[in-house]
């Protein structure tokens, strides 16, 4: 048998290897801005509560009245990449989408 290694390139939070690097500053799109047929691969979505710290274990969110953090996989299978200064990206299929709150 041959060992399965995993390469210390690819993240192990991010399900989306395949995408490029993240930063604070990366354009994501909103979710409402995604083709409906993704956004209906989801379940509805509410970011009830947002908190960014300068410290990435204080971050914190509630989405659907669920507390999460980065990494964390969310109901509908979509999971949390990071918490930004201006909403939660979520990665889902492959794809990155941006939830803000209203």
């Amino acid at each position: 048998d041959i060992p399965f290694v995993r390469s210390s390139a690819v993240s192990q939070a991010n399900p989306a290897t395949a995408l490029e690097a993240l930063t604070d500053t990366t354009p994501v799109p909103l979710l409402v801005d995604m083709d409906p047929d993704y956004q209906q691969s989801l379940p509805a979505l509410v970011l009830d509560v947002h908190v960014h710290a300068e410290n990435e274990q204080n971050r914190f969110v509630l989405i659907n009245q669920k507390k999460y953090r980065t990494g964390d996989r969310i109901q509908g299978g979509a999971t949390i990449e990071t918490i930004r200064p201006d909403g939660v990206v979520l990665v889902h299929q492959k794809r990155r989408f941006l939830l803000v709150p209203k």
